[in-house]
C-alpha cells in the first residue's frame, strides 16, 4: 500500500543501507559537512517527547491516582535554559515556534540536555493550559509509513503572565 502525502520521494532510499540525512527540521548545527538549519536563529531549542511509566500513550490519562503522581502537563527544561529565560519550576511558560504554541508547566531538570526540551508524551487538549503540544510539530511525513517524527522540532520558550 503507497500512501499520497503530496511529497516526492527516492524510491532507492528505502533500500538499506542508506546514508544518514540529517533531520528535516531539527539541525541547529554545522555537522559532517551537512549545513545547519537558519531556523535554529529564531528557535534555538529541539523539542524531544518521552514516554512516561504514568501512561501508555493517552491510556490511565485521566486516572484520578495517577493524576495525583502526575498532575499536569509540563515541560522540562536544562537549568541553564530556563535561567536565559527567566523560567523557574511552576512557571507557566509558552513553547512556540511558527507552527503553533502550547502554554504549560515549566520544570528544571539537569538530566534534560542543553539546547533540548522535553514534553512527556499523552496529554490530551483539555489538560494543557492553551493549546496542545502537537501543534507545534511540522507537517511532513515519511513517505513509506505514515509516520511523523516528534523529536524532529525547533522551538523556543518564554514565560508568561498567568
Amino acid at each position: 500500500m503507497q500512501f499520497d502525502w503530496g511529497q516526492e520521494w527516492d524510491k532507492e532510499k528505502e533500500y538499506l543501507p542508506i546514508l544518514f540525512e540529517p533531520p528535516i527540521e531539527a539541525w541547529p548545527e554545522t555537522v559532517a559537512g551537512y549545513e545547519r538549519n537558519s531556523l535554529a536563529d529564531k528557535y534555538p531549542l529541539t523539542l524531544f517527547q518521552e514516554h512516561t511509566k504514568w501512561r501508555s500513550h493517552s491510556a490511565f490519562g485521566y486516572n484520578q491516582w495517577i493524576r495525583e503522581l502526575d498532575p499536569e502537563p509540563c515541560v522540562y527544561l536544562h537549568p541553564v535554559d530556563a535561567e536565559q529565560r527567566g523560567i523557574v519550576t511552576g512557571d507557566a511558560v509558552r513553547v512556540f515556534n511558527d507552527h503553533g504554541s502550547v502554554i504549560l508547566r515549566g520544570r528544571i531538570n539537569p538530566g534534560v540536555r542543553k539546547g533540548s526540551i522535553n514534553i512527556p508524551k499523552g496529554w490530551q487538549t483539555g489538560q494543557f493550559i492553551e493549546g496542545h503540544y502537537q501543534r507545534l510539530t511540522h507537517r511532513k511525513h515519511n513517505p513509506v509509513c505514515e509516520n511523523s517524527v516528534f523529536y524532529d522540532i525547533l522551538i523556543d520558550v518564554e514565560k508568561v503572565e498567568e
